[in-house]
């Protein structure tokens, strides 16, 4: 499933659960959510435009409440800067907050969002089978994406298979879980 399909279905049901958490406490007409994003990643950024775009146009999902998209673009893995644009962030009252995708980034935001209560949105692979209370991953849990593989290649029945990844971090799990399951 690409990432704007997933997005385009999970995005508003968490902006809905998001909306009605910061709804009941402020009543604010409009939702800011944060979203920091890296330069290869344009796909991410894309898809958090396109749902958040759907979820103003579709008025049952939050009727009378405009979501908007503060995003800013940071350098991968320097968390420093990460911090600072998320502190500016809920200074203006940022009530969600997407990314980052590197490993040293995305742990520190999702650190610092978890001490401020603000829901963390990730979209990075994680192998952690268990997330702190305010962040939630898009991305399938890795056994979860092993078995999915192991229907199709049982359902095919594939004799030979790669599985290919844009970074090494996933490639070891997901292929030994794979293989073990066969």
């Amino acid at each position: 499933m690409g990432c704007r399909a997933l997005l385009g279905w999970i995005a508003p049901v968490i902006l809905v659960w998001i909306g009605c958490l910061h709804m009941t406490n402020s009543g604010m007409p409009t939702l800011k959510v944060g979203a920091l994003f890296e330069k290869d990643y344009e796909a991410q950024k894309r898809a958090i435009e396109w749902a958040v775009e759907r979820t103003n146009m579709e008025q049952k999902i939050l009727p009378r409440v405009l979501v908007l998209v503060k995003q800013e673009e940071v350098t991968p893995h320097d968390s420093f800067s990460a911090q600072r644009k998320l502190c500016r962030m809920t200074e203006e009252g940022i009530v969600a907050m997407f990314g980052p995708i590197s490993t040293v980034a995305a742990g520190h935001i999702q650190s610092v969002c978890n001490s401020f209560e603000i829901p963390h949105l990730q979209w990075r692979w994680d192998p952690r089978e268990s997330r702190e209370y305010f962040s939630i991953s898009l991305y399938p849990q890795y056994l979860t994406l092993s078995r999915a593989y192991q229907d199709v290649i049982k359902h095919w029945e594939w004799k030979r298979f790669s599985v290919l990844y844009e970074h090494n971090e996933g490639e070891l799990y997901v292929c030994v879980s794979v293989f073990n399951h066969c």
